[in-house]
């Protein structure tokens, strides 16, 4: 009988028929070698069924993985991102990034990255930009201005959500805000005198 078998070699997924009766003899048809130390997801003497037959076949493999400011090179024949990350006894917080994401079959030179997701409530002080009026003033020449009143910036405090990646800010949102001190609008007289 023909046998569906899901073939995963190295990253690589492609849908096969086998007539093969156990999984050294499905791997011979499809003229998969695997390599010593090589990770198989059924035993080589396992039996196939009919269908729903998902082989995966992982090689050692060189990939590199960025984390918490660190390159590391590891030599695995793990099959996925997320085995790599618990072989490397890497955590991964709720909010972190995961490049390619945790459940991506691992590909020979793969560079992978954990991004580091931190939300942080800062209250600040943000700066308040006056504005200037003008008035015009018939008695001085145009292109002449003189200030009547000094403007001055106001100040607002500010409660603040950050959202870091690998502590540099990606964004920020003002989450509520109330003014310390108002700005003071300036005033200047612009001449219009020919």
């Amino acid at each position: 009988h023909a046998k569906a078998v899901t073939l995963v070699v190295d990253g690589k997924i492609s849908q096969r028929t086998v007539h093969a009766v156990d999984v050294a003899s499905a791997l011979e048809t499809l003229g998969v070698k695997p390599k010593d130390g090589a990770r198989l997801s059924m035993a080589l003497d396992d039996r196939l069924g009919r269908s729903g037959n998902s082989l995966v076949v992982s090689n050692p493999k060189s990939v590199t993985l960025k984390v918490d400011g660190l390159t590391k090179k590891f030599k695995t024949a793990t099959p996925t991102v997320a085995s790599l990350l618990r072989q490397a006894n890497v955590t991964v917080g709720k909010l972190d990034e995961v490049k390619p994401g945790l459940g991506s079959y691992l590909k020979a030179g793969q560079n992978l990255r954990v991004v580091r997701i931190e939300k942080v409530t800062k209250t600040m002080t943000l700066n308040v930009d006056h504005e200037v009026t003008f008035t015009n003033d018939g008695s001085m020449f145009k292109g002449d201005t003189e200030v009547v009143r000094e403007g001055r910036d106001g100040s607002d405090r500010a409660e603040v959500e950050l959202i870091l990646a690998d502590g540099k800010i990606r964004e920020q949102r003002v989450i509520s805000r109330s003014s310390i001190r108002k700005p003071i609008t300036e005033v200047q007289k612009r001449g219009t005198k020919s």
